[in-house]
């Protein structure tokens, strides 16, 4: 088990710290377990707390991303997307109208 060092921001005497008193301000060192515990409650910080582990970073190659042919699509389907979108598309506007509103 890991062992690290607290300081007390509150008077202290528990089962975490042994049944001993802790004034405000001391130092002690304690089972992580039992350190979790006082920090949870509000009774103690950690010293020098543990750095964070991030998770790293995905290498590898780029996600492929097909590319979209808007000609392949009815103008229904063109109008739908210009909506999803919030783009206005009044109803007189041609397939290449659609197409060109869409690619901007």
């Amino acid at each position: 088990m890991d062992i690290v060092e607290v300081r007390f921001v509150k008077d202290s005497q528990s089962v975490q710290t042994g049944n001993e008193f802790y004034p405000s301000g001391a130092k002690a060192h304690f089972f992580a377990s039992q350190a979790g515990a006082l920090v949870k409650t509000g009774h103690a910080v950690l010293v020098n707390p543990p750095p964070i582990d991030e998770p790293p970073l995905p290498h590898g190659p780029e996600t492929y991303v097909p590319e979209v042919n808007l000609d392949d699509y009815t103008v229904k389907e063109l109008r739908e997307m210009g909506d999803e979108l919030g783009i206005d598309m009044p109803s007189r506007l041609r397939k290449a109208e659609l197409i060109a509103a869409l690619e901007k």
